[in-house]
Order: structure tokens, then sequence, then C-alpha cells
């Protein structure tokens, strides 16, 4: 059986081996420090930019921020502490109730600023790669494939401009899947007992 590490090192290189495939290339074409070098940094990096670039459904979470201080050297004066799978700020609130948004903050490094002595968040959080969905992973291919067009292709215009075309077709599909997907849509839905969703 295998571990999840592995489960998620088979759907990145599944991922960028799909990727390589719409530039023409294979994993056998390319050196295996190469492929390590793309499956470990590049793909990693545009992974999390598609993530914090749209307010996907299957990544968003709710949590309550445990307090880190209730003294600070900014104008605010509670520190918070975001979690471990954070990638990107959407809301943040006084209570549990969504009607006690809080508009005045600070997010710097990984510490959200606030003058409330409590602090919910709803915020896009890291998914691990064994549980994409087909239309995300077809996305990601094309967003890795576009990054690696003059690198591997040289300076195709046709080329590029196809790949860029079916990304946005990807990626258009990806946001139509989200949207009929099923999350947590109000942070009354938070329950700290079952915040592992995934």
């Amino acid at each position: 059986m295998e571990t999840e590490e592995e489960e998620n090192s088979k759907a990145r290189e599944s991922i960028l081996n799909r990727a390589l495939f719409i530039l023409g290339q294979d994993k056998e074409s390319l050196e295996q420090l190469k492929y390590n070098d793309l499956k470990e940094n590049l793909f990693d990096t545009v992974y999390r930019n598609l993530l914090a670039s749209y307010n996907w459904g299957f990544a968003k979470k709710y949590t309550e921020l445990p307090l880190w201080s209730d003294e600070t050297q900014t104008r605010f004066k509670y520190m918070y502490e975001v979690p471990g799978d954070f990638i990107r700020l959407r809301e943040v609130y006084s209570t549990i109730n969504e009607n006690n948004a809080i508009v005045d903050y600070d997010l710097i490094n990984n510490f959200v600023y606030v003058n409330s002595d409590s602090c919910f968040i709803a915020y896009t959080r890291f998914i691990e790669e064994r549980f994409l969905k087909h239309e995300f992973k077809e996305f990601l291919a094309y967003s890795i494939a576009s990054e690696l067009i003059y690198n591997y292709t040289g300076d195709e215009q046709n080329l590029q401009q196809i790949v860029m075309m079916k990304k946005e077709e990807a990626k258009q599909l990806a946001v139509s899947v989200d949207t009929i997907q099923k999350a947590p849509t109000y942070l009354s839905d938070y329950n700290p007992l079952i915040d592992c969703r995934r």
C-alpha cells in the first residue's frame, strides 16, 4: 500500500508528464536531474500560484486562529498565527458569525494583526495533489506547459497561442466544476471537531 507522500508524488508526476506531453516532450527526453527540479520546484510554484489566483471552493477553509501575542509593535493589539496549509487570506472575522467581518487588519509574515480578542478566517488552503479533480489537474498541466514552452520548444508562437488558449479552456472547465462542487459556504459551518475536510 502506498503512503500519502507516494500518492502525492505520483499525482505530481502524472500532471508534469501531461504538461510535457502537451509540449511534445516526455520524461525520457529530459535529464533526470532536470525532471526532478521541475517536479519539485516549478510544479510547486505554479500550483501555489493557481490556488492563490482564484477563490476555489474546493480549497476554501474556515478556522479560528490561535492567539500568538496580545502585545505587538503595530497599531493592532493582537497577533494571530495562520495555519500551516495557508495559501491566501479571503476574509477575517471577530466571531463565528459572518456579520462580524473585520476590515481593518494586516497580514504580515503569516500572522494576522487585528484589534479583536478572537479571530476567525476564511482562507485558501493547500490541497494535497492526490485529492485534485481531473479538471483542475488539466488546468495545472496546461499552466505548467505554458511556463515551459520557450525552454522546450524554442520561440514557437503558434504553439504558445494554442497552449494559452487550451489553458484558458481548462481553467474555465475547472472553475465550472468547482462552482458546482459542494464546499463549506458559511463560517457557521465551521466546527473544530470536524475541521479536517480531507
